[in-house]
């Protein structure tokens, strides 16, 4: 288990653990997000995106395509890098975000 701290002048928030998870089921211990560090297939994903609704789980994936198949969030980089969200999964998992970081956003429907 690693553990990332804010320190310095104006730091703010509480240290971020990291933890790896090989496996999802009822017994995992909800972590607030999941990032994927490998592409998932159809299937898996699809298990992921329901854990992490039941569980009101932030699933980030990196990889292109996953926010429409229903990751919760990744990147879209086009022009500018901007955050990508899954409007139905947010809605779905009753995660609340910050309306500045939703305006900001590109927002799948």
């Amino acid at each position: 288990m690693a553990l990332i701290v804010p320190d310095g002048a104006g730091a703010q928030g509480p240290a971020i653990e990291l933890r790896r998870v090989d496996a999802l089921n009822e017994t995992t211990p909800p972590p607030v997000g999941l990032f994927l560090a490998t592409p998932l297939t159809e299937t898996q994903l699809a298990r992921a995106v329901d854990w992490s609704i039941r569980n009101q789980v932030i699933l980030y994936s990196p990889f292109e395509g996953d926010v429409e198949r229903g990751a919760t969030a990744g990147l879209s980089i086009e022009a500018k890098v901007l955050p990508f969200v899954n409007q139905h999964t947010l809605s779905a998992s009753g995660v609340e975000l910050k309306p500045f970081f939703l305006k900001v956003a590109r927002v799948h429907q």
